[in-house]
């Protein structure tokens, strides 16, 4: 798969985990250069609560036509926000906090998979204010359902919303198959709403599954604890 640079067209993957989430044993170094081999222009790192990974994955890149973007993945009372270009680790589970922390550090907020309908994984709008709604609805999540991709997507329309698509990459076979395209800037493009979201759901329950079993190795003390 070549990259699109030479057409103007950025094609980057916005949800990636590496072993720094408990989840995964996605090792840095791999996702870079797997990444790279596939074709992607640049990858957001969104280990869960943490930077680490991110930062990792930054100081490994040596290549200055693919960008890694620094994030995580949050837990919050409303669902998974996902915070881009981030600085230092969010502290709140409160939605809303968590969003008023991204804009504090001048990242971008996303919702991830807002219609997964699992345990605090889905979007609970209701009763939220405008004001703490998130810059951006993940539509394509390649461990979510076809229909509730589909749902997002109707979701960022009818709230006139900017979309993103990330694989929720935890294993390598996982990495680009939901993708952001767009020309330029990746924030100045999801700001004004200028991406094209693509993706193919089809690995939920396999990748759920080892996902499991990764953090169950780390339980039983078969695996270190992501440090």
């Amino acid at each position: 798969m070549m990259s699109n640079q030479a057409d103007g067209q950025m094609k980057y993957d916005l949800h990636n985990h590496t072993h720094y989430s408990t989840c995964s044993t996605f090792k840095p170094l791999h996702l870079l250069k797997l990444a790279k081999k596939i074709g992607l222009d640049g990858a957001a790192i969104t280990d869960h609560n943490t930077l680490r990974g991110g930062l990792a994955v930054r100081k490994l890149n040596k290549d200055k036509n693919f960008e890694v973007i620094v994030g995580s993945e949050r837990y919050t009372d409303r669902g998974h926000v996902l915070g881009l270009y981030l600085h230092k680790d969010i502290k709140s589970r409160v939605f809303e906090e968590v969003i008023e922390e991204i804009r504090q550090q001048g990242g971008i907020s996303i919702i991830a998979h807002p219609f997964r309908f699992l345990p605090r994984a889905y979007f609970k709008r209701e009763g939220l204010s405008k004001d703490s709604y998130p810059d951006v609805i993940e539509c394509f999540n390649s461990r979510t359902a076809p229909y509730a991709n589909a749902l997002a997507g109707r979701l960022a329309e009818k709230l006139d919303m900017p979309k993103s698509a990330g694989s929720d990459t935890h294993f390598p076979f996982e990495l680009g198959k939901c993708c952001t395209v767009f020309e330029g800037s990746l924030r100045e493009a999801l700001l004004k709403k200028k991406t094209m979201v693509f993706g193919r759901s089809h690995t939920a329950l396999f990748g759920a599954s080892l996902s499991f079993f990764a953090k169950a190795s780390c339980r039983m003390g078969l695996r270190s604890w992501p440090h």
